[in-house]
Formats: C-alpha cells, structure tokens, sequence
C-alpha cells in the first residue's frame, strides 16, 4: 500500500491536486454566490429591506457588478488604498463577495452595502460571529471618505455580512440567524432600534449532504445549488422550475465544474479513509504480535518515520519510537 497514492482519475484528467480540487471548488463557489440571481434569493431571505420585494426588482437594486475576491479586507485596503495586511497562514485576505445596493425608499432609495462569505469550516480557532463582527466593522470604517467627511457620520450607511456556511454542525443545519445592534434600555426608555441599526451579521447553516429543504426558500435554493447529491443538471432545472432563474450558460458551466470537482474530492476523500483504515489495521496487528514491522513496512510502503508516526497516532500510550535498522530485517 503506498502512503503516498495517486490522484483520484478525475483530477489527472484535470492535472490538479486534491487541494488544487478544493482551491478551484472554493472559486467557483464564491462565482456563483456572485450571481444576481442568485444574490436575490440570499438578499429576499436574509436582509429584511427586501423581504417583500419580488427577485426580478431585487436584481435591478444590486449597483454594478458585484466585486468577487477582489477587495481587501484590511485598512487603508478596502477603501481603496494600497496598504496590505495579511493574517497568518492565509496570506492576502479579501472579501469573498461584495456588492452595493439601493433600497427603494419613500424619499427615493438609500444604499447598503453587502458582503457574502462562503464558509467552509464552521468551528475554525475563532467564532465565525467575531468574524462577521470584524468584516462588517471594516464595511463601516471604509466608508470614511467614500461615503462621508470628517464628522458626517449621519451619512453612514447600513453594512450587513452574510455568511453560507457548508459544512454546518448538527444544530446549526437549515437555519438563519441574525445578530445585530439594538438599545438595552438600562433606566429609562430613550433610544430607537433606527439610532444604531448599522450593522448585521447573518449565518446560514446549509446540510450539503440533503437534496432539497422545502421549509425555507432561501435554505432550499442554497442546498439545490451546493448539495453533493444532485447532478448538475438537475440543479439548473430545479432552479429553472421553483426559483424562476434563467438559466445561463456561465452559471451551467460552474455548476458542472462544481460537481465534477466535488466527485473528484469525495473520491479522494473516500480513498484516503480507505488507507487510514488499512493502516491501523497494520498497526494494531504488529502492537498485538501477530505481524512483524518488517512486514508491516512492507505492505504499508511507509518509512520507519512514518509508520511510527502512523503507530503513536493509533496507539497513544505506548512507547513507541522508530525501530533501528536491524529490528526491521
């Protein structure tokens, strides 16, 4: 068995690695939360200034095209200057999707200002909430000299960052939850949820694993378009016949490259389960005698290093540490 085994056929078809897959998957997902049609849907589900309002009239509020992973997250970057700053590990770090959007109003419309974030890993080393917090801050100071002046603050428009989250926890699957600013009244009663509604962060735990959740139209737009068990084709009719979107020949293209991609991860995936269970049956036969690690490294393909790395990873508590050369003859 060889530790170090070949890609799945779909990605030597493609010439990419697994983390390329994965990398390009990332991509295209953010290209499609990018969609006007698709936006709509988020915008008429999660933002409360459109819940009443029809998907074709949504799609005419949404200023310009919507800028995908090219606007930097951090100061001086945002709004529009050249001061870059990187998170750990991560590199150059933008917003996913970013968009503007006019809000019909009785004195004309008021702008609001959007940002969707397509979220793989839901208990990352941070609360994906403080997140939330951080870039919809960055959505209200970059407004300073964009939107207003000095102490203009009564210029300051509504931010709000949405989050799609795909691999949700068990009690965060199928919902949509808000978190926003509204006054505490500690003594007295001054104030209006109007005098400090600027910002909202909204997270929706998707089950990619369903094929359809009819409770909630958003959340049953967002599994049609994400799950794993429907073909690319079946998604474009589904979104055709129940959501009314056109279909079109670039959102058809991302959904085809999606699925083969998500194949192509499942099967690497399923392989690399395949092998961690080959391997600590291996292990667990040489701990209880009835292999020798001779053998052991002979029909694993591992090193000495790695099979005994591979060993205290299963077997914790034993002392084990890397055989001389003798012991393995």
């Amino acid at each position: 068995m060889d530790t170090h085994a070949p890609k799945t056929h779909l990605s030597q078809a493609l010439g990419l690695s697994t983390e390329e897959q994965k990398a390009r998957y990332d991509a295209l997902a953010k290209e499609l939360l990018g969609d006007k049609q698709v936006l709509a849907h988020i915008m008429q589900g999660a933002v409360a200034e459109f819940r009443n309002m029809e998907i074709p009239d949504i799609v005419q509020c949404i200023e310009n095209d919507p800028q995908i992973g090219t606007v930097e997250i951090y100061p001086g970057a945002t709004n529009g200057r050249n001061t870059e700053n990187k998170i750990l590990n991560e590199g150059r770090v933008t917003f996913d999707v970013l968009l503007e959007a006019m809000v019909p109003h009785e004195n004309g419309s008021i702008k609001i200002f959007l940002n969707i974030e397509a979220q793989n890993n839901f208990h990352p080393q941070y609360t994906l909430e403080a997140r939330g917090v951080f870039y919809a801050s960055r959505l209200i100071s970059s407004q300073l000299t964009r939107e207003f002046e000095d102490s203009q603050y009564q210029h300051l428009k509504k931010v709000y960052s949405i989050w799609i989250c795909f691999n949700a926890s068990e009690d965060a699957k199928n919902t949509i939850t808000e978190y926003s600013f509204h006054p505490t009244h500690i003594y007295g009663n001054y104030g209006s949820k109007d005098r400090c509604d600027y910002m909202s962060v909204i997270i929706v735990g998707l089950d990619k694993t369903a094929a359809e959740y009819r409770n909630n139209r958003l959340l049953d737009m967002l599994t049609v378009l994400f799950t794993e068990r429907r073909s690319a084709l079946e998604k474009e009719e589904i979104l055709y016949e129940r959501f009314g979107m056109e279909n079109t020949i670039p959102r058809k293209e991302k959904l085809t490259n999606m699925c083969n991609l998500s194949d192509g991860i499942y099967q690497e995936g399923e392989r690399k389960g395949e092998q961690r269970g080959e391997l600590k049956a291996l292990c667990n036969a040489v701990v209880n005698g009835m292999l020798t690690l001779a053998n052991a490294l002979k029909l694993s393909g591992c090193s000495q290093d790695e099979f005994s790395a591979w060993m205290k990873q299963f077997h914790p508590c034993l002392l084990y540490t890397s055989p001389s050369p003798r012991d393995t003859r």
